[in-house]
């Protein structure tokens, strides 16, 4: 599962995914708002390997439709800084509350003091890669 705080971005990352996978059956379900929850949920319940989506639409999926990511392995935070910046963390936990403990990969432009604040009350080992 990959969680994006923009629409905008949710769709670009999809589109990425789509192309790295073209000739392997690899399942997206993208989840945002603007686009109807109704299939975005069906696409969800058929099985998928890749959600791709932003924290708000995720949290009405868990809440209203009882999508379960129990199968979830690897929970990937893009642009945390911009997230928490948003005011999303809470929403972020709460997805994270609903996961079988799985890997959890960050990325960020910067690390700011509080992201790592932030970030240690999720992840124990923490491994930082700066690349540049």
């Amino acid at each position: 599962m990959v969680l994006i705080p923009t629409r905008g971005l949710c769709i670009q990352v999809e589109d990425q995914a789509k192309l790295l996978g073209k000739d392997l059956s690899f399942k997206i379900a993208p989840v945002f708002g603007g686009d109807a929850m109704g299939g975005q949920i069906y696409r969800i319940q058929q099985g998928v390997e890749l959600i791709v989506g932003t924290p708000g639409r995720l949290i009405d999926s868990l809440t209203k439709h009882n999508v379960e990511l129990d199968d979830t392995m690897i929970f990937v935070l893009d642009e945390v800084d911009c997230m928490l910046q948003k005011g999303f963390w809470d929403r972020v936990l709460q997805i994270f509350r609903a996961l079988l403990q799985p890997q959890i990969l960050m990325y960020s432009a910067t690390i700011s003091p509080d992201v790592e604040k932030m970030t240690s009350s999720m992840v124990k080992d923490i491994v930082h890669v700066s690349v540049g």
